[in-house]
């Protein structure tokens, strides 16, 4: 198996270690497979209880044993799960006949990255490893994937392999922010601006060969790989006898990492027969979905769903490579200078089988409140998907003869949003829900990337966290705490 840009017009593949490793391709697109394997849904029947297994199952084809042998496969993919408190890595919950939410949270962090990072995180200390060399993992968080990174460092515990983590400040949880410990493997910082300003400067970073750095967000082929297992998990619970039932799939969307996996799982095999990108007001994606515009808004808003917050999802161009199937960097450059963007020609609510939903935070809070009880609190982000569902009409029919499944993903454990939940469900039910578990202590050691001035262009801005970053990727003793 080998990987395309989805800006390689002239079809270069290259093999999995250097789609990994390099994250962005050489000349700015995406990474995605050369081919689509096939697979035999009675062989993944027979392991579908095994999650661990399952994942080797439905990766091993994407990756050629040259690279990564069945042996290094598997002890990968046991270190990945081992951190897991239970041997449940996903749950389903059923809320109502036809109904039901798909639990990614179960993980060290509590939340879905904890299906993809430690993969990733793992596969570049391994490809490091075998080349001798140390390579940085680069991290822009809106709030889940930076703890989800420092934990997987911590757990590979290899020399290999330290993170640069940033977040933008004000925009991400307490909880988060905790979770995110500075130590010899992990430097943290925060960002004045939105969830996306950063990215620009370690796409540049990540380019510099010299500086042998990896970025580890969702443009990294090896997230949506990953996530495309619990995607195929999920659609294995409900196969009756040799046939799948019809499954409608409803994802909390920011950056659309795992909107990908469920397109990737969809051509593999997985029956879903609609995908509704549930979105907060930051609403790029339910503009290009329903009204097939991509412009760029002109700043990031605040809401109490933040880990969502995004202006341009990194893999829309994923998307729009599997709609249209031809490269698109001049629309991606476009996009991304803030000009008017109309998809004329490419309708992805069509060609992919699409819906989209924008959700404000008065619909987000009345939808943490509606679904609450003893057993389950959805987290802000997985109350966006419940509102989505609820104003798409998904759960307002008598779904018992229905002939589709609708199931919607919680991205999170709402343990780590507690001031947004809390004061909807009430202290009773927040600690019949929690038990006894106590916050994480807040770090005091981040450091900070600021603007010269609330107004100070962000590009200029951009270029000084960009010679800011190389200084301190160079200085050793700022690792050494």
């Amino acid at each position: 198996m080998k990987f395309l840009s989805t800006r390689d017009a002239l079809r270069k593949p290259v093999n999995f270690e250097t789609a990994v490793l390099q994250g962005y391709a050489e000349d700015g697109g995406l990474y995605v497979p050369e081919r689509i394997p096939e697979f035999d849904w009675n062989e993944l029947r027979k392991v579908k209880d095994d999650y661990e297994i399952l994942a080797f199952k439905v990766l091993r084809p994407f990756i050629g044993t040259e690279e990564l042998s069945d042996v290094d496969l598997r002890t990968i993919l046991n270190a990945c799960y081992a951190s897991f408190p239970s041997n449940d890595k996903v749950k389903l919950r059923k809320i109502k006949e036809g109904l039901f939410i798909l639990e990614l949270f179960h993980g060290p962090t509590l939340c879905f990255k904890d299906l993809g990072l430690p993969f990733l995180v793992q596969l570049v200390a391994h490809f490091a490893a075998k080349r001798d060399e140390s390579r940085t993992l680069l991290v822009a968080t809106s709030g889940d994937t930076g703890p989800a990174c420092v934990a997987a460092t911590e757990t590979v515990n290899s020399n290999h392999v330290r993170v640069f983590c940033c977040y933008p400040k004000g925009m991400v949880s307490n909880f988060q922010r905790a979770q995110m410990r500075r130590s010899k493997r992990a430097l943290i910082a925060s960002f004045e601006g939105g969830g996306d300003d950063m990215d620009a400067v370690l796409k540049k970073i990540g380019s510099d060969s010299t500086l042998k750095a990896s970025g580890v967000n969702s443009y990294n082929i090896a997230r949506p790989l990953a996530q495309c297992v619990h995607f195929i998990w999920l659609s294995l619970q409900f196969f009756n006898n040799t046939e799948p039932n019809n499954i409608k799939i409803v994802i909390p969307t920011g950056a659309m990492g795992n909107l990908v996996a469920a397109i990737l799982a969809k051509k593999i095999g997985a029956p879903f027969s609609k995908i509704l990108c549930a979105c907060n007001s930051n609403d790029f994606t339910f503009r290009a979905i329903t009204l097939c515009d991509a412009t760029k808004s002109s700043h990031m808003l605040k809401t109490v769903s933040d880990a969502i917050n995004i202006q341009v999802p990194y893999n829309f161009e994923r998307l729009l490579y599997f709609a249209g199937g031809v490269e698109y960097s001049l629309l991606m450059s476009q996009i991304y200078s803030g000009q008017h963007v109309a998809l004329n020609n490419l309708n992805l609510a069509q060609t992919l089988a699409l819906e989209a939903v924008r959700v404000d935070d008065q619909r987000t809070l009345e939808a943490i409140s509606f679904f609450s009880h003893d057993n389950f609190i959805p987290d802000p982000h997985t109350a966006v998907a419940l509102a989505a569902t609820q104003d798409q009409g998904w759960c307002n029919t008598d779904l018992r003869d229905s002939i589709s499944t609708v199931v919607v993903l919680a991205t999170a454990h709402a343990r780590k949003f507690k001031d947004v939940v809390l004061p909807v469900v009430g202290e009773e039910r927040w600690r019949t829900y929690i038990g006894n578990s106590s916050d994480p202590l807040l770090p005091s050691n981040h450091l900070s990337f600021n603007r010269i001035s609330p107004d100070e262009d962000l590009t200029l801005a951009q270029q000084r966290w960009e010679q800011q970053l190389r200084n301190l990727l160079e200085d050793a003793s700022l690792w050494d705490v």
